[in-house]
């Protein structure tokens, strides 16, 4: 299961980078887009051309309430994570003590061969290894997680901000 996990996490992770870096493209593209709009309207003032270009921008732009939805999505996401990592970190402390986890939670004990004994050692010693590699991954996800909230935030702010000013020239 902690293997599966890793894999899993692993996956989770391209996937959270790929999608901030499609998000900051995002943004860049929007922001650009949107000065270039503003010089054009500085420079020409609204004209046919410009306003039938105006409204096809406005009808491609990414939603900013989906974008907000995502996000609350996302914070949850993040709040399960964030217990999951604790759970982690709580079965990494319950192993720290190799002997008495042996003997408590194995059921190492003096009947035992050395060979058992060195077998189990190595299986705790792998599973402490499996838990920190987990919670390494977990805390990594949680970071991208957070920072791709940030990112789509500043996307949802910028794609409102260039709706407002298509919308304004627009009516005007």
């Amino acid at each position: 299961a902690l293997v599966e996990q890793f894999q899993t996490l692993g996956q989770r992770i391209e996937e959270a980078r790929r999608s901030v870096s499609a998000t900051r493209s995002m943004i860049e593209t929007v922001q650009s887009d949107s000065q270039l709009t503003q010089r054009r309207l500085e420079v020409t003032g609204l004209e046919a051309g410009l306003g039938d270009a105006m409204l096809s921008r406005l009808a491609s732009l990414p939603d900013p309430d989906a974008i907000k939805s995502r996000n609350r999505d996302r914070a949850q996401e993040i709040a399960r994570i964030s217990s999951a990592a604790i759970d982690t970190e709580q079965d990494l402390r319950g192993t720290s003590d190799r002997t008495s986890f042996l003997a408590v939670d194995v059921g190492v004990g003096e009947d035992w061969a050395s060979d058992e004994k060195r077998i189990a050692e190595r299986l705790v010693d792998q599973r402490r290894s499996l838990l920190q590699d987990n919670l390494q991954s977990q805390n990594t996800l949680l970071r991208i997680l957070v920072d791709e909230n940030q990112a789509a935030e500043k996307l949802a702010e910028v794609t409102a901000a260039y709706r407002d000013l298509l919308t304004g020239n627009l009516l005007w």
